[in-house]
């Protein structure tokens, strides 16, 4: 009892523990995904705690963040023409194109706060910590494509067109460096959706909202078959989808 209670108070303070029905432990950990404190934040607490189940806001599409290169300065190289041409070859439709926004959009910003590492490398890290317990490691979010075209269709016209116009024509000169230190210091995709919410209300429920629900009820299953003693993960994405 005194040992698990030195453990809880060593974790960082942007962790939180939460004990299901079930009295399965979770530990929340909340991140800013362009902070090294945070990377160093998720390797101390898979250290710590040792999970069973390693549960990461990702999916199967951004699966490949778990194997970037943590001692390698990131650096963002712009959208070009090209890329806008693959996107429509490969047949993604607007859901691609909205990707491609976003990601323009996020690396101008990531370019202007010098990062030290790549955006998510606290999910490498974490799971990098995890195998040698040998944790199941959960993407549970939802697929990045579905969420995309649920925002595109949630939208107005209007809302589209204003949505456009800031990804991909405004100006990010205007940051101050107070700007870019907050940044540094919360998720910065968040931020971004809540404050373009304030313009475009529509973002809030397919971006934020859907995928809270959608991860908790991940985490629910999670904690549940682990009370059980097994976990199905194909069964768990079926019952997420639905």
């Amino acid at each position: 009892f005194f040992f698990l209670l030195r453990k809880m108070d060593a974790l960082p303070s942007t962790a939180s523990v939460l004990i299901s029905p079930e009295g399965v432990r979770v530990i929340l950990l909340g991140t800013a995904h362009v902070s090294r404190k945070s990377v160093d934040d998720a390797r101390q607490v898979v250290n710590l705690v040792k999970p069973n189940i390693l549960f990461l806001e990702l999916c199967e599409s951004r699966k490949s963040m778990l194997s970037v290169n943590l001692d390698v300065t990131h650096q963002s190289r712009p959208v070009t023409y090209q890329d806008m041409q693959r996107v429509l070859a490969s047949g993604s439709g607007v859901s691609g194109l909205v990707q491609l926004a976003l990601a323009s959009f996020t690396q101008n910003i990531a370019n202007q706060l010098r990062l030290e590492c790549p955006p998510g490398a606290e999910f490498a890290a974490a799971a990098q910590a995890s195998s040698q317990y040998r944790s199941l490691v959960v993407l549970g979010d939802r697929g990045l494509r579905v969420t995309l075209e649920r925002m595109w269709h949630a939208l107005s016209w209007r809302e589209r067109l204003r949505m456009a116009y800031s990804l991909l024509f405004e100006d990010l000169g205007d940051l101050t460096e107070e700007d870019l230190e907050r940044m540094k210091q919360s998720d910065m995709i968040t931020q971004l959706i809540l404050e373009m919410s304030e313009q475009m209300p529509s973002l809030l429920e397919p971006l934020l909202r859907e995928r809270d629900r959608y991860m908790a009820y991940g985490l629910r299953e999670c904690c549940r078959s682990l009370h059980a003693g097994e976990l199905n993960l194909q069964r768990l994405q079926q019952q997420q989808q639905h």
